[in-house]
């Protein structure tokens, strides 16, 4: 059978070329093999062609989503770090304000100090000004200057304690912004959306930034908060949630050690665990995600704030 089929593959067809009868006549010989082989060559090369052309249209159409999403993204950032500046700048008008009322309190205290060497200050119930006659050791407009401060002293208190009030809000909402890195290592080995997953190989959703480094690397709280989850927690390993003050949240997924229990209340930098590969995970790396308004969002634009 075998070498039938060689044998008709390896005769050839002829072909006889004569325009009259008494022209030359031209024979062409034709293997028998590439005449079967030559329609399905080219319909090979052209299969081929056609998946290459689509490809590259996939591609290209993909490098323009790519190029979108970075442009989404450093927008995302932009903003995030319009936010982180604009809290960062009433923080500074705040400590402004305070320098100047602790100014008007040094200056309130020398006009006082002067005041009483003088003995121009009423003696016990309120400090009111009573019987005073201009002399030599201080001049009527600077008690006069003074009258005016301890006049306006409720006030001053009033703004002074709002001041501070307002401070500590602008503290607390930038200390609930996770604005840092969450370890030392800065390895990026796989983004945030969807991806190739390295165990299963199928496309799916990645909710988070991993972040490759050393076994044990340590990892840190991205903002102030409370524990809320400290165990372990399936294909995330030994995980730690942290609740934030306002609309964030955060988590810490694959660690070998966890240094927190639920319940605690950490702050932003706090040691809160290791770096390690337990749950599903191919090597030792930090599965870390942000969410916002119970959203996930992508962590990146946050760890690169404060850059």
């Amino acid at each position: 059978m075998f070498k039938r089929l060689l044998a008709h593959l390896l005769d050839t067809w002829t072909f006889v070329i004569m325009s009259d009868a008494r022209s030359r006549i031209f024979q062409i010989k034709i293997p028998k093999a590439l005449g079967y082989f030559l329609p399905m060559l080219i319909l090979g090369l052209g299969t081929g062609l056609y998946v290459t052309y689509q490809e590259a249209n996939s591609l290209g159409l993909r490098t323009s989503q790519l190029k979108e999403e970075i442009a989404d993204k450093k927008e995302e950032l932009t903003t995030l770090q319009d936010h982180y500046q604009e809290i960062a700048s009433r923080t500074e008008e705040t400590e402004e304000k305070i320098r100047q009322l602790a100014s008007i309190q040094g200056a309130m205290n020398q006009l006082a100090e002067a005041a009483k060497s003088n003995e121009t200050l009423a003696i016990g119930g309120s400090a009111e000004f009573t019987n005073f006659t201009p002399e030599d050791g201080i001049a009527n407009d600077e008690v006069s200057e003074l009258s005016t401060i301890q006049e306006n002293i409720p006030t001053l208190v009033q703004n002074y304690e709002q001041t501070i009030s307002d401070l500590q809000a602008v503290q607390e909402e930038l200390a609930s912004i996770p604005s840092i890195w969450p370890t030392e290592a800065r390895r990026i080995t796989s983004v945030f959306g969807n991806r190739i997953h390295p165990v299963t190989g199928r496309t799916s959703s990645h909710d988070g930034l991993d972040i490759a480094g050393p076994y044990a690397s340590e990892i840190y709280a991205a903002a102030d908060g409370r524990v809320t989850f400290a165990d372990y927690n399936g294909t995330y390993g030994n995980m730690v949630r942290i609740n934030h003050p306002g609309e964030y949240q955060t988590s810490y997924g694959h660690m070998t050690r966890l240094h927190v229990e639920s319940g605690d209340v950490v702050e932003k930098g706090d040691l809160i665990g290791e770096m390690g590969t337990t749950g599903r995970s191919t090597g030792v790396h930090l599965h870390y995600e942000v969410h916002k308004n119970g959203r996930a969002v992508d962590p990146v634009p946050y760890v690169f704030i404060d850059q």
